[in-house]
């Protein structure tokens, strides 16, 4: 294998030689369209050196496989991957590649040696400059700000079934507010310990990462969150 390189430097040509040094940062499982309690897709998100994102994915059926050898916040030498362009819709980073990964990638553990590695890469934008990214699929966004409302777990009925979401709103120091629907595994994720704190409390602070911005409302924005995490 070569000398790993950074994911600025990552091309569709790269091949199964390529080596690339990464913390996992977050792990979660992508749900078949058709079917919300069937997982398709197993889901990494990892973060370089220099703090630029790339999206990793592996079938479903590889889930227990990576579990015995992948930890969040761990640094890792990755070899023996393929690289493809991503759908933006269903990424949860702004990189235009993704690493797939298979049962023969490997995956050197450098942590102990790489005590100073990027540990996330976040971006949190004012909500006053997200009508540039309106209606962008290719450009999502990183807030955070003070949750204003939150509601319940619901149902939307789709052509391929029934997807749950749940809304929230937060507000930025100038008052503008964000009005997000989480949908799917992002939704479920906020437990009804978390949701009650949310409810009590109005000086909340939440960062959603990787959202993509649909339209404006008379008091801000709306955004769409599919493969964010909170």
């Amino acid at each position: 294998m070569s000398a790993h390189k950074l994911l600025l430097d990552l091309n569709s040509s790269d091949g199964m030689k390529t080596v690339l040094k990464l913390r996992l940062v977050h792990i979660w499982g992508s749900y078949a369209p058709n079917n919300p309690l069937v997982i398709c897709d197993y889901c990494t998100l990892w973060v370089d050196e220099q703090g630029v994102l790339v999206q990793g994915i592996a079938p479903a059926e590889l889930v227990c496989h990576f579990a015995l050898i992948l930890k969040v916040n761990c640094v890792y030498l990755v070899g023996n991957f393929h690289v493809q362009t991503h759908s933006s819709v269903h990424s949860a980073c702004s990189h235009k590649l993704n690493m797939v990964l298979s049962e023969n990638t490997s995956f050197h553990d450098v942590t102990i040696l790489s005590p100073n590695f990027c540990t996330n890469s976040f971006e949190f934008v004012r909500f006053n400059t997200l009508r540039s990214l309106t209606h962008s699929s290719s450009h999502l966004a990183d807030v955070v700000g003070v949750v204003v409302a939150v509601t319940g777990l619901s149902c939307s009925i789709m052509p391929y079934g029934l997807i749950p979401k749940r809304k929230l709103v937060i507000k930025d120091e100038s008052n503008v507010l964000l009005h997000i629907t989480l949908w799917g595994e992002v939704a479920r994720s906020l437990d009804d310990e978390e949701l009650a704190y949310l409810g009590r409390s109005d000086k909340v602070i939440l960062g959603v990462c990787s959202l993509q911005v649909t339209s404006t409302t008379k008091e801000g924005f709306s955004c769409l969150a599919h493969q964010s995490f909170v």
